[in-house]
């Protein structure tokens, strides 16, 4: 599994897509271009090389911006089956009214939950998501409402895939909510890092069994 630089690189980059061309070491001419001096416009040199080796045109690197492999017909069938959440959603798609204390109260405490959370929760293409705001209102991130039958899918992507990381409890919920939000998130994913085989192997026993010394007669 990657670990330190070579994890958080793909962190970062896990939303983009890379189809790798090669490029011929001498189509490179232009890989340390920043490190000299400029050129005057229009110089012969380097647009004899660029003609020459097709650096015009070529390209290494195609980034495609990666598309959700859920449908929203598939994610609103599934909140519909969470019961936590169908109350919820329901109401939602009747009306953008509050339902009253009433109304909600025989529901269950994390229907209610999310019942608090009414005025940040909007519907997109029929999904529940909710809207989050930094406290400086600078920065805005949707976040799905995710039903519990998608729970360990998305923990095995944010935490054990490779692209996760094997982090830990605080990078993972981090890079969790910014996609995602559940009730008792925090607690799913401090649970499945402390049960994840992978990190407990690789940080070994809590405790060191010291050895036991006898007196030299």
């Amino acid at each position: 599994e990657p670990e330190g630089q070579i994890a958080r690189w793909i962190h970062r980059l896990q939303e983009y897509d890379f189809e790798i061309q090669h490029r011929k070491g001498t189509s490179h001419g232009n890989a340390d271009a920043l490190s000299r001096r400029p050129c005057k416009e229009s110089c012969k040199h380097c647009t004899n090389a660029e003609k020459k080796f097709g650096m015009e045109t070529d390209i290494s690197v195609k980034v495609l911006i990666t598309e959700d492999a859920w449908s929203s017909s598939e994610v609103q069938k599934a909140q519909l089956e969470d019961p936590a959440i169908r109350p919820i959603l329901e109401r939602k798609l009747n009306s953008e009214d509050r339902p009253s204390w009433q109304e909600i109260a025989p529901e269950s405490p994390a229907t209610k939950r999310y019942w608090a959370l009414w005025d940040s929760l909007h519907l997109k293409d029929g999904v529940l998501y909710r809207k989050w705001e930094s406290d400086d209102g600078s920065s805005c991130r949707w976040q799905l409402i995710l039903p519990k039958s998608r729970i360990q899918e998305v923990l095995r992507e944010t935490h054990d895939s490779a692209s996760g990381g094997h982090f830990g409890v605080m990078k993972t919920l981090s890079k969790t909510r910014e996609r995602f939000y559940w009730d008792r998130l925090r607690a799913d994913v401090e649970k499945w890092c402390g049960e994840c085989h992978a990190c407990g192997a690789r940080k070994g026993p809590k405790t060191r069994t010291k050895a036991v010394y006898s007196a030299i007669m």
